[in-house]
């Protein structure tokens, strides 16, 4: 990545300009993005945005990786203004190699809008390709973009039997493709799912797998992501030793990075490991330092608040677990979100504490409602099971339900 950068800067050197130079800015923009460097890859691809003409391929590549580095970076306006410039395109008058770059860029910035909590964008756009998938004969990169994008709109709407199977269609293209990077990418967010469902062990070991082969690749982009998951994956299968010095390297590295979004979550997952090492204090510094964090998700914001009122409620300060576990479940009531259950949880547990017992068995009844909901979407029965008994929030969440409110 070093030498493309280097390289394309002796180019421009040489005098390039209009689409030469463009080409060469999104060369580095892409060089940059995989070895972490997002905010160097985002001023390369603004650039190369301009320069580049909007019925060239390259131009549609520009749009794709400005979305994903601006999710990252936590610039949810232009992904929605990239989106909403790819929605007015007609596909049928464009050449073969740009109708492929088309789909590759509308795959990614609805991956990076379901990300950002703008589903309802995402799915229009994803809406729209379905509309013109006919117009096209698509190549193996462009069929891997966009059943990924389905698999991320499938995973934040709890779908996880879907979302498990275009992950893994996704990566079959890539293969195909050749794409080593991205099924590194790929597989990484299928460990993710496994999590989701319970599945530690798994999720763990392929993880392990997903990091060497980012080292070897020098994907410093991917490694973060991988450091950041493998902490909770280590943290639920009891290696908390471990969890802590992989969570504690992604915070590092995404700081670096400036990837304020996985940040954010880096370091609510950091908070929770401490205070399972029962160091509260610690916890507690890196729960408000998530919190703090610019430009987050509302569903990064409400993990964040969750675990501060974790955080609070072990150090016993109730009322103010109470009114942290509030503002989070704010954020995402009126949505599906893969964090709800987490964020319940630590409703439940802030109310139990406060001794606010009828607000209490109606929020339980909530919780135990909308997760039966969740597990109903999930098609695979053994997938379902995993999912109600093995994931702690959950099975937390029913024990509470059996308790208190027994079959009503």
């Amino acid at each position: 990545f070093d030498a493309a950068v280097a390289r394309a800067e002796r180019g421009i050197a040489c005098g390039a300009h209009g689409d030469d130079l463009g080409r060469l800015r999104l060369l580095q923009a892409e060089a940059h993005r995989w070895r972490g460097d997002l905010r160097a890859s985002r001023a390369a691809a603004v650039e190369a945005f301009g320069l580049l003409r909007p019925e060239q391929a390259a131009w549609f590549d520009a749009v794709g990786l400005l979305a994903i580095v601006s999710s990252a970076l936590g610039e949810i306006g232009w992904i929605v203004s990239l989106a909403e410039r790819l929605l007015e395109r007609t596909v049928d008058t464009l050449p073969k190699e740009a109708q492929d770059a088309y789909l590759v860029a509308a795959g990614r910035s609805a991956s990076q809008l379901f990300f950002s909590g703008r589903a309802d964008l995402g799915t229009r756009l994803l809406l729209h390709v379905d509309a013109v998938l006919s117009q096209c004969s698509p190549e193996p990169h462009a069929l891997a973009s966009l059943d990924f994008s389905r698999g991320i709109r499938a995973m934040t709407m709890g779908d996880y039997s879907t979302a498990l199977a275009q992950m893994r269609a996704a990566r079959a293209s890539y293969e195909r493709a050749g794409d080593i990077r991205a099924q590194a990418m790929v597989m990484g967010n299928i460990a993710y799912l496994h999590m989701v469902v319970g599945h530690f062990q798994e999720a763990t070991d392929l993880l392990r797998l997903v990091g060497a082969v980012a080292v070897r690749l020098g994907l410093h982009h991917t490694i973060a992501g991988v450091r950041h998951n493998q902490g909770l994956a280590l943290a639920r299968v009891g290696k908390l030793a471990e969890a802590e010095e992989a969570e504690r390297e992604a915070v590092e590295m995404l700081t670096i990075q400036g990837n304020h979004r996985v940040g954010a979550g880096a370091r609510s997952y950091l908070a929770g490991i401490l205070l399972l090492r029962g160091d509260a204090d610690a916890a507690e510094r890196e729960a408000r330092a998530a919190v703090e964090s610019p430009n987050p998700s509302p569903s990064v914001r409400a993990l964040a608040l969750a675990t501060l009122s974790e955080v609070q409620l072990a150090q016993g300060e109730a009322r103010a677990a109470l009114a942290s576990a509030e503002k989070s479940w704010a954020l995402v009531a009126d949505q599906t979100d893969e964090n709800e259950a987490y964020v319940l949880l630590s409703l439940l547990r802030a109310l139990k504490a406060c001794g606010e017992q009828e607000r209490l068995l109606t929020t339980l009844r909530e919780a135990r409602d909308r997760l039966h909901a969740r597990a109903a979407r999930i098609a695979d029965p053994s997938l379902r099971a995993s999912f109600l008994e093995k994931v702690p929030e959950n099975a937390a969440t029913r024990t509470m339900a059996d308790e208190l409110l027994g079959t009503t």
